[in-house]
Parts: structure tokens; C-alpha cells; sequence
């Protein structure tokens, strides 16, 4: 069995807030495989853009790291001093946040912007950086000719390319994008899709999609990963996902995607909101919105357990789902 390139283990992430503390992600354990396109799904406030950046230690202030192990390629991030873990940034993971007009500086030119990373991590000169980040925007099928403007000459789609044609151009071997066809139209989420899908096949790159949005993802991951109110509970192949959800969210949020093919049939919406992650209910977290609760939900935290293989999943009610 080949050893997974990121495992993350046991990992706990805490917003420490006037009074209380938000508890933002809970003992998450995840591993991603070498060219593989993991995909991470939660509705907002689930914790999965937490888990995102705690990849890289890039959480905002006051978050912070309470406990866990994040091992790239067996090594252990959260134990690598500062300028040690700058390296990591980049050269082995690119993390790609939400709102590619956001991550953009809107005084510099694209070129520029993506040539400052190559010269940090590759010690070379601005000329060959500046012709390494036109080279990689070609990867990314923008015109070289168009490396010298700026973010807002540039439409979200292509904003968005521009981003992954960072981690093109360091050699990253895990990207993980945040919410990446955010604000874009279904033509060019298609788009990104399929650079994603291209960029993984031709140079083995691994990627991480997070989401809200189940049906948005399905059709580039390999496995998906659902998270509720700060921990996982469901990770299984895509297919599985679908053909045999076994958590009642994971259920509960394949009903709510809209299908063309049954334009008439009713969406089925999900009852209540998310739990505040300061104050997360006992027992499952999700037995307050649960039509399948039965009085141990309320008690009883359930554990992350295989179900097969290669599908694991935190429900007592495993099994007994009718639906």
C-alpha cells in the first residue's frame, strides 16, 4: 500500500473568543493519496475552509493549532520552524483561498505577481522568473502576451487560472483550492474543472477541492470528504457517495442538489442551520436537524468507523436508514 503524500491526524483547530472558544475543527483525521482530487464539502460554518488553511499553519488570527499531526510527504509541518515552513509554502503545497480577486494585488501585474514566489523559492534572477510565470500562464491557457496586466483586466475565470499557475510554476505537489469556482458561471467552472483534471494527469499533481457545493465537485474528485460542525462524517469514493450515502447529512445534502433530468421533482431542503461552533450540541452535532435521531444521538458522540475499505462514516444509525 502506497504511503499517502498528506495524512493528517487528530488535528484540532480553536478561535479563541471573548468568554468561550470557537471549536472550528475536531479531531479531524484525512489522508490524501499522490494524483489524487479529494474533495472537502460542508455547508458554511462546517470548518472545512479552517481544515483547508490549517494545512499550511495559514490560519487567521486568533486561530491557532490546539493538537494533531499534519505530515507532507512524512513530515511533520507543525514541527518545522518559521523559514522551514515558508519552503513547504509553495514549493510542496499551494493553497489557493477563496476569492481569486481577493488573493490578487491590484498594483502589480499578474507576471509580476506570480514571478515574486518563483524567484523566493528558486533563487534565480527576475528574468528567468518572469519567463518561468509566463510559461506556466501559458499552462494555465492564458497568452504570454497578457502577463502584463493587471488582476482587473482579467475576468474571474482567468484570475482564477492565474492563481494555479503559481503552484504550476513552483512544482507544487498538493494545491488545494478553496471554494475555486466561486462566483463563476457553469461554463467556466467546466473550465477549471478540466484544468484541474489536465494538470493532475500531465504532471501528477494532487489536489484538494473544497466546497459547499456537492453536485459542483462530483464530477473531478476521486473522494469526497463531508464535513459538519467542525469534524468529518463521511469520507467514500465519489461513486459511493451518491449510489450509497451512509450519513443522514451526506443524504441530506444529495437531496438538496438540484437534478435537470427531474425538473419538477422537489428540492428537499435541510430542516434548521448549523450548530455555532462555540456551542456545538452533544451527542452527533447533526441529530438536532436528523430525521433518522433516536435518544443516543443526543448522548453519544459517534465515532469515524469503517464501513468498508475505502468508505467510513460517524452514524449509530449505520445500516438502519430507510429511504
Amino acid at each position: 500500500m502506497t504511503t499517502p503524500i498528506l495524512e493528517i491526524r487528530n488535528l484540532r483547530v480553536d478561535y479563541p473568543l471573548y468568554g468561550s472558544c470557537l471549536h472550528a475543527v475536531r479531531d479531524v483525521s484525512l489522508s490524501l493519496e499522490k494524483n489524487e482530487i479529494l474533495g472537502i464539502i460542508g455547508e458554511s460554518g462546517s470548518g472545512k475552509s479552517t481544515l483547508g488553511a490549517a494545512i499550511l499553519n495559514l490560519l487567521p488570527t486568533p486561530g491557532r493549532i490546539v493538537s494533531g499531526e499534519i505530515l507532507v510527504e512524512g513530515t511533520d509541518i507543525l514541527k518545522l520552524s518559521a523559514s522551514r515552513l515558508n519552503e513547504f509554502r509553495g514549493s510542496k503545497v499551494t493553497y489557493v483561498p477563496q476569492g481569486a480577486q481577493n488573493a490578487l494585488n491590484p498594483v502589480f501585474t499578474i507576471e509580476t505577481q506570480i514571478a515574486d514566489p518563483i524567484r523566493f523559492h528558486k533563487k534565480i534572477s527576475w528574468k528567468e522568473a518572469r519567463e518561468r510565470a509566463r510559461d506556466a500562464l501559458a499552462l494555465v491557457s492564458i497568452p504570454r502576451e497578457r502577463s502584463n496586466q493587471y488582476p482587473h483586466q482579467f475576468s474571474g475565470g482567468m484570475k482564477q487560472r492565474a492563481l494555479i499557475a503559481v503552484a504550476l510554476a513552483l512544482g507544487s505537489k498538493i494545491v488545494i483550492l478553496d471554494e475555486p469556482t466561486t462566483a463563476l458561471d457553469v461554463l467556466v467552472q467546466k473550465q477549471i474543472f478540466e484544468l484541474v483534471e489536465k494538470i493532475r494527469s500531465d504532471f501528477g499533481t494532487s489536489f484538494i477541492l473544497i466546497s459547499h457545493d456537492l453536485g459542483v465537485v462530483s464530477s473531478v474528485c476521486d473522494r469526497i470528504a463531508i464535513m459538519y460542525a467542525g469534524k468529518l462524517v463521511e469520507i467514500a469514493p465519489t461513486r459511493k457517495i451518491f449510489e450509497s450515502p451512509q450519513h443522514p447529512y451526506t443524504r441530506a445534502l444529495i437531496g438538496s442538489i438540484p437534478r435537470l433530468r427531474f425538473s419538477r421533482e422537489a428540492l428537499i431542503p435541510i430542516r434548521g442551520t448549523p450548530p455555532n461552533l462555540a456551542e456545538v450540541p452533544p451527542g452527533c452535532p447533526f441529530h438536532p436537524r436528523c430525521k433518522y435521531a433516536i435518544e443516543l444521538c443526543s448522548q453519544l458522540v459517534p465515532e469515524l468507523r469503517e464501513i468498508a475499505g475505502d468508505t467510513f462514516a460517524s452514524c449509530h444509525r449505520i445500516g438502519e436508514l430507510d429511504d
